[in-house]
């Protein structure tokens, strides 16, 4: 998709898709953990650079979008560069690993612990 590629370029820069490196990955990734859905049409937002739209929403405590989103921008990101990696001599895909990728709908606030404290501590003897 046209739009994710643009935000990539946006965050880490226009490349050629052998200079794209894990750390570039890594960058978009954390920007798109800050970013909050339809950011585009949100007023206080849409006037900035994704970057700074992310800080800055971030800053406010907005949620941000779906794991489920980011999952899908990854994948398309990752496509695109099999197919670079696949064709193009000196292409990476700093995309490739999923597992790098995996995140959760809920927040950390949101999620409970397996056990209490008290559940944790050893029976009194």
């Amino acid at each position: 998709d046209r739009a994710v590629v643009r935000e990539l370029c946006l965050v880490v820069g226009d490349k050629s898709a052998s200079q794209y490196t894990r750390d570039d990955a890594r960058k978009f990734k954390e920007v798109l953990l800050a970013l909050p859905a339809n950011w585009m049409k949100r007023k206080g937002l849409r006037e900035l650079k994704i970057v700074d739209a992310a800080r800055k929403a971030k800053e406010q405590g907005l949620s941000r979008q779906s794991a489920k989103t980011i999952q899908l921008k990854r994948s398309m990101l990752n496509r695109i560069f099999e197919y670079a990696k696949a064709n193009y001599n000196g292409a990476v895909n700093p995309f490739e690993d999923k597992g790098a990728w995996v995140v959760a709908d809920a927040s950390a606030t949101d999620q409970r612990d397996a056990f209490t404290e008290p559940e944790l501590r050893p029976p009194l003897a």
